[in-house]
């Protein structure tokens, strides 16, 4: 922790002495942070062994989604086959779980195993060099668009700097990376009036992460109905064909289970449903309760992004991406689930608001690793949780309670001004 705060003050402080860099400077210094995040083992996550594992099973023509890592360990001489060492296997977190991750993920982990079939470090630090490329991309592409939507270009410092999303994504090995940039440069076309364009890369992000599909009903106003239509219709053609080599009906199936597992059992740093879930569960019942809740919060944030669609994006990048913001911010408000990286989204799409209590969650998020603090015996610190989004909604809070105040001040200013121009003309 005293790392963390450490780092903090540093990113603080390069914020402060932003008048004094180039972006040149800004995107160098986030760059070179990335860089040396590349050569050694993540030291915050385990998830890389079952990266290497669906490696291994691509790269002998298996489907990772096909069979739950548990079903091979009775036949020591297919797993021998087929590279997967009991020492991956052991690092495992989630063995009695399919899979869940989409083509792109899948590919990444192909070339990994691909070039080091015998080495975890040297799969390892080929796939944080791809997050690597990766975050090189959405820094490039990100000081663009923030120039395009008529931003300081100095803005993309909130999301190069910030030591969050440089542990988390490229240190620790979190594939958010790949659907930042390909969402990116997504908006980088439709920016420029490419909209047919930015089909694929959208796609891309989609199957690096599925999350990018609750982005589509903002489209709607942006792009107009019939636009919008044929973009959907793009994006759906092309996931289906990038998913087919890897997919049946029985294991999308199982990738549907575990999808559907994940969301109505996994918890963890959660907020809305923290606070319901006892609630929920006097009336009926734990289980019950948790299917429930979990079922009950996904459709009020489906309900909530087509509102978002309908209030915020017109033709203009900015209130497009700004949609996108609260898009997030809504989903990860409800969400069962919130991990630290999962807040990278926010701290980059924030940089065409004016809101910055993402990079204040960035500072807390930390703490929830105190879970793991007694591992194997994970215990979350509700207090901390309880503490950090209360610091967090209320930095919210006082950010939209000041806007709407300034707002106020304009509309009373407008006002007045109006009534001495018609003053001065009777």
């Amino acid at each position: 922790m005293l790392w963390w705060g450490g780092a903090f003050v540093v990113f603080t402080w390069w914020l402060i002495r932003l008048n004094h860099l180039s972006i040149p400077w800004i995107i160098g210094i986030g760059i070179a942070w990335r860089l040396i995040a590349v050569f050694s083992l993540p030291e915050l996550s385990d998830d890389y062994f079952r990266f290497l594992w669906d490696g291994h099973l691509l790269a002998n023509g298996v489907s990772p989604f096909e069979a739950l890592p548990t079903s091979y360990t009775a036949n020591p001489r297919l797993m021998a086959s087929l590279g997967l060492t009991p020492e991956l296997f052991e690092g495992l977190n989630s063995p009695e779980y399919f899979t869940i991750y989409p083509p792109v993920c899948q590919a990444v982990f192909w070339v990994a195993v691909t070039l080091f079939p015998e080495s975890i470090a040297g799969g390892v630090y080929v796939m944080k060099g791809l997050v690597f490329l990766a975050e090189i991309g959405t820094l490039l592409i990100g000081a663009k668009l923030l120039e395009k939507a008529d931003l300081p270009s100095k803005r993309i410092s909130l999301y190069a700097l910030n030591p969050l999303v440089i542990v988390e994504l490229t240190g620790n090995l979190h594939l958010e990376a790949f659907m930042l940039f390909f969402l990116l440069a997504s908006l980088f076309f439709l920016a420029n009036d490419r909209w047919s364009f930015s089909i694929l890369p959208f796609t891309l992000a989609v199957c690096s992460k599925l999350l990018p599909l609750m982005l589509l009903p903002l489209l709607v106003r942006y792009l107009g109905f019939w636009k919008s239509a044929r973009f959907g219709v793009g994006v759906l053609s092309l996931t289906i064909l990038l998913f087919r080599p890897i997919l049946d009906l029985e294991t999308l199936q199982h990738l549907a289970s575990s999808v559907a597992l994940y969301f109505q059992q996994f918890e963890f740093n959660a907020s809305v449903y923290y606070l319901l879930k006892p609630l929920v569960r006097t009336f009926i019942g734990y289980k019950a309760g948790v299917v429930f809740l979990g079922r009950a919060l996904g459709i009020l944030a489906f309900l909530g992004i087509l509102a978002i669609g309908w209030i915020k994006p017109r033709k203009d990048l900015a209130a497009l991406i700004r949609g996108m913001f609260w898009t997030f911010a809504l989903y990860l408000s409800l969400a069962t689930t919130v991990h630290p990286w999962y807040v990278s989204s926010l701290v980059l799409l924030g940089m065409w608001t004016s809101h910055r209590f993402p990079i204040f969650w960035s500072l807390l998020l930390p703490m929830t690793y105190l879970t793991y603090l007694n591992a194997p015996e994970y215990q979350e610190v509700f207090s901390l949780v309880a503490v950090s989004y209360l610091l967090v909604y209320g930095m919210l809070a006082l950010e939209v309670f000041s806007k709407i105040t300034e707002i106020n001040k304009m509309n009373f200013l407008y006002i007045n001004s109006s009534k001495k121009h018609m003053k001065s003309i009777t």
